[in-house]
């Protein structure tokens, strides 16, 4: 019996790690192709313990940007992340309560300066990006002033 709580244990800090870089990967992707456009991240990858190897990420934009329709950008994220990508826009979809409940609104900006590029940030993740308005689970507060950026570390 104790074997498989050791696989269990060792299950969780894997699925753990797989969660941590698809967050990473994600939130670079959002960077580059849909750079200030507030989205919410919902799901298994924002649920504690629920993200595993074969999950996908779910992603609600608050606006389409110009240019880009939903099916391209879901085109997009799932190439750059490496796993199937649902996009919706949040005003569109039934799920908004669960979303504003328990997503997490996150905001991407891409850095441009030299100071940034010559950080530690763009050396590990290859081009420099942050986040800004990241609000935690059950705070849909976007309407405030708006927050410094967070550099990735």
């Amino acid at each position: 019996m104790w074997l498989l709580a050791i696989e269990r244990e060792r299950r969780q800090r894997v699925d753990e790690a797989i969660a941590t870089r698809t967050r990473d990967l994600l939130r670079a992707a959002l960077a580059r192709h849909i750079s200030e456009t507030p989205v919410w991240a919902f799901g298994s990858l924002v649920a504690p313990g629920r993200f595993h190897e074969w999950s996908d990420v779910d992603v609600a934009l608050e606006w389409l940007p110009s240019g880009m329709t939903l099916e391209y950008l879901q085109s997009l994220l799932s190439a750059d992340v490496g796993r199937e990508a649902d996009v919706c826009l949040i005003n569109r979809t039934r799920l908004k309560p669960t979303i504003e409940r328990s997503g997490e609104r996150w905001i991407a900006y891409r850095f441009r300066s030299s100071r940034m590029a010559e950080s530690r940030t763009a050396e590990r993740c290859g081009e420099p990006w942050a986040f800004s308005g990241i609000v935690s689970k059950n705070r849909a507060t976007a309407g405030g002033p708006p927050q410094q950026p967070l550099s990735r570390h």
